[in-house]
């Protein structure tokens, strides 16, 4: 499976969003901050645009 999620401050973490979810993502997810900003593939400036 491929990585979908990638650490911004250590870049070789990643996570394929299948499974649990890894120790370096858990914490910012409940701090407030979206799932949507670690997608592989998206800058910033995507992420902080609204739909």
């Amino acid at each position: 499976m491929r990585p979908k999620y990638r650490n911004p401050k250590s870049p070789p973490e990643t996570w394929s969003g299948r499974g649990k979810m890894p120790r370096w993502l858990d914490p910012q997810v409940r701090s407030d901050r979206k799932l949507g900003e670690f997608i592989i593939g998206r800058s910033a400036r995507n992420c902080s645009q609204k739909s």
